[in-house]
């Protein structure tokens, strides 16, 4: 018997061209994320991001994968100050991080930030037309 389930989504694309070559940014809603070909998406974008932009102090949570004998993966809440940044909280060289959660000042904006591999999530108060300068922001940053 066959599902009449439906899903909800929708994908945003927006063409960025304050930039030396156009660049295309999408914001998924729902499930909106599945239409996405994943050959044509920066792999790292939303970790990178989190990374430079989270004060080792703001950090919240880090998802990383250990590569020993084994293949080990762990998550880590932050609590306190980290002074060393990303270098302090990770165990060795042979640690990567997946996700990166925490809240970025910028001038008198906290935003909320989860970077996870390609994926980055921003939570904020803001009005339509703030969107397309954030995400220049976020592009030209990375």
């Amino acid at each position: 018997m066959a599902s009449n389930n439906s899903y909800s989504k929708a994908l945003i694309v927006f063409k960025l061209t304050n930039f030396m070559k156009p660049k295309y940014v999408s914001i998924a809603i729902g499930y909106g994320d599945s239409m996405i070909d994943k050959t044509t998406v920066v792999n790292d974008f939303g970790k990178v991001i989190a990374a430079k932009h989270i004060d080792s102090r703001n950090m919240n949570a880090v998802d990383t994968t250990e590569i020993i004998d084994i293949i080990l993966q762990s998550s880590r809440q932050i609590v306190g100050t980290q002074q060393n940044g990303m270098r302090s909280i990770l165990g060795s060289r042979l640690e990567f991080p997946r996700s990166i959660r925490g809240i970025m000042v910028h001038g008198q904006t906290e935003i909320d930030l989860i970077g996870n591999n390609d994926t980055l999530k921003a939570t904020r108060l803001m009005t339509l037309n703030e969107l397309v300068p954030d995400l220049e922001f976020y592009v030209s940053s990375y």
